[in-house]
C-alpha cells in the first residue's frame, strides 16, 4: 500500500520527502521478510510484526508515529435472505471499532 508511506512522512511532518529509490511487495509478508533480510525499512500492520520485534528481528524507529488502522466494510446484496444475519456481525463489528456502519445504497 504505497500511500501509507506518504501518509505517515506527513504525520512525521515531512511530507514533502522523496524517496531514493523503492520496492514494492505484493503483501505485508513479503515486505516484512524483505525487511528481516536487511533489504530496506517496511511498513506493516504493528500486530503482523509483533513477534519480529520480541524476538529483535526488527526494530519501531519511530514508535510515536503511528496511522489510524484501516477501514473494513461488508457488502450484501440488497434484498438478500441473509440480510438479518449480515446486519447482526455488521454490529458485533461495530462493538469493536465503535464507528457506525452506513449501509451503501439506502437512503
Amino acid at each position: 500500500m504505497p500511500r501509507l508511506w506518504r501518509d505517515w512522512l506527513a504525520k512525521a511532518g515531512h511530507g514533502a520527502l522523496e524517496p531514493a529509490a523503492t520496492l514494492t511487495l505484493d503483501h505485508f509478508y513479503l515486505s516484512i521478510q524483505a525487511a528481516v533480510d536487511g533489504l530496506g525499512v517496511a511498513m506493516a500492520p504493528s500486530t503482523l510484526i509483533e513477534d519480529d520485534v520480541r524476538a529483535g528481528r526488527l526494530v519501531t524507529p519511530f514508535p510515536q508515529i503511528s496511522l489510524p488502522s484501516r477501514s473494513y466494510f461488508a457488502y450484501t446484496p440488497l434484498g438478500s435472505p441473509l440480510r438479518a444475519a449480515s446486519d447482526t456481525i455488521c454490529a458485533w463489528i461495530e462493538e469493536f471499532d465503535g464507528a457506525p456502519s452506513t449501509p451503501v445504497g439506502e437512503p
